[in-house]
């Protein structure tokens, strides 16, 4: 997966587009005790089955939207799978929140957002490059940029952070 995908955030209006990857909004429930009985069965004998766990990740960012959401965020942290992982924590249209793990020696590309962004540091190390500044990026390290500075980022070590956009 390319990593710009956890910085494009559509419109709630695009979320009805057969075209558009839900799977990038919303990953899918830990467990289906939160989804409603019709779904579930849905799943199970409808011939598409990923219109089922669309409409599973739809009641599921409901309940996000209705009661909130709590993750052990360490539980989450993947560098076995591709360069940067990202995962969707939370996504409302003017704001979201998204875990990237980025694999040691792994680069995020200069980029410019339109969003305000933050990255709180979980664990890891590495370099972040923002406005021209050097930022050293350890566990507990808090960044913020506003709208439109260059960014970049390298994992010295392997490196997870949350990045929050607000729009």
């Amino acid at each position: 997966m390319d990593y710009r995908s956890a910085l494009f955030y559509p419109r709630a209006s695009e979320l009805s587009s057969p075209s558009f990857p839900k799977s990038l909004l919303f990953p899918p429930p830990h467990d289906s005790s939160h989804a409603p009985k019709a779904l579930l069965e849905q799943e199970s004998t409808s011939p598409s089955i990923a219109q089922g766990r669309l409409l599973m990740d739809l009641e599921r960012f409901e309940i996000i939207k209705r009661e909130g959401l709590a993750e052990n965020l360490h539980e989450l942290v993947r560098f076995d799978l591709e360069d940067v992982y990202t995962k969707v924590l939370v996504k409302f249209e003017n704001y979201s929140c998204t875990l990237i793990c980025v694999r040691a020696g792994s680069s995020i590309d200069t980029h410019i957002s339109s969003a305000n962004c933050s990255i709180q540091v979980l664990e890891g190390s590495g370099v972040c490059i923002s406005a021209g500044k050097q930022i050293p990026l350890t566990a507990g390290t808090f960044v913020f940029t506003p709208p439109y500075v260059e960014n970049s980022l390298r994992a010295e070590e392997d490196l997870a952070f949350v990045l929050c956009l607000a729009h």
